[in-house]
């Protein structure tokens, strides 16, 4: 067996950016933009979407939704563009620090978002 010690460093170090990216909370960075309340304090105290929603701005809520659907795929965007031979085991890894750096953020404290969108 063939072992790339060049392409763990590389796919550990994805992997910790993936983590970073998903911790973003893109709820509570448009709150600020747009001046709206802070999800974490208002309705569910989710920062999401849903939550953006009730505060009663729905381009808050579409801005939210867009900002976690593309902290979901420029990790694996880049991925693939950096290491194009990246196994695909590689790849499921990358999404799930993607998705446990959304649902417990380094940044916030490690209480993120729920896995729903529901209103």
């Amino acid at each position: 067996m063939n072992f790339n010690f060049s392409l763990l460093i590389n796919t550990l170090i994805l992997i910790l950016f993936s983590y970073l990216i998903g911790s973003i909370s893109f709820a509570i960075i448009i709150s600020k933009i747009l001046v709206l309340k802070d999800p974490r304090f208002y309705g569910s105290k989710n920062p999401g979407a849903t939550n953006m929603l009730r505060i009663g701005s729905k381009t808050g809520a579409a801005l939210t939704f867009l900002g976690d659907i593309l902290k979901g795929w420029i990790p694996l965007y880049f991925s693939k563009i950096l290491i194009p031979n990246l196994p695909l085991i590689n790849y499921s890894i990358i999404a799930i620090a993607v998705f446990l750096g959304h649902l417990y953020p380094i940044f916030l404290k490690f209480k993120g978002e729920k896995e729903f969108l529901l209103p």
